[in-house]
Parts: C-alpha cells; sequence; structure tokens
C-alpha cells in the first residue's frame, strides 16, 4: 500500500462513521453476483486495487438487492469468483477544527 493509499483511506475512515465492511461478489466476466459482510482485513486495499480471485467450494449465501442468493458449489464442482472490499460508510462526522 503506497501512501497515496493509505491517505486516501485515511480520509475516508475519518470523514464518515464506519458500520463495517462488506465484499462484492463478482463473476470473472466482470457481473455482480451479490455481496456479503465480511469483517475488517487491514492487509488488504479497498476498492478495485485490492480485488482477489477466490475459489468457492461450499455453498455461500450471498445477498442481491434485499433477497438472498445461493451460490452454489462443492470440492467436485467450485466455482471461481473475484471479490472487492469496501467500506460500509455511516453518517458524516463533524469535520470543523
Amino acid at each position: 500500500m503506497n501512501n497515496n493509499d493509505k491517505e486516501q483511506e485515511h480520509d475516508i475512515s475519518s470523514a464518515f462513521e464506519t458500520l463495517g465492511w462488506y465484499e462484492e461478489v463478482l463473476e470473472l466476466g466482470g457481473r455482480t453476483l451479490g455481496t456479503r459482510n465480511v469483517k475488517r482485513q487491514p492487509n488488504r486495499k479497498c476498492g478495485h486495487s485490492g480485488m482477489t480471485e477466490v475459489v468457492l467450494t461450499e455453498n455461500t449465501t450471498l445477498q442481491r438487492g434485499h433477497k438472498d442468493w445461493v451460490i452454489k458449489a462443492s470440492p467436485a464442482k467450485p466455482v471461481t469468483v473475484l471479490t472487492i472490499l469496501y467500506i460500509k460508510c455511516g453518517r458524516l462526522l463533524d469535520q470543523s477544527e
């Protein structure tokens, strides 16, 4: 992570209340499959520059809109997806100094 990335993440984190973290899950072709809540991963960049490829070997539940959606996978038929980590931003914090 270079200094510019650290500064940008610090600016976002300090400007808004952080409500948590989530991953956007995409097909290898780029189509969005859904999102899922995750814990913070400090060694991973937020946004497109932190995209990772993940092989799913068990059924995974994602949210798409307001509905749950299941990606069916197994060790015999794994599914490869891309994931991008994002911050859930809450209310704008007071910036007056």
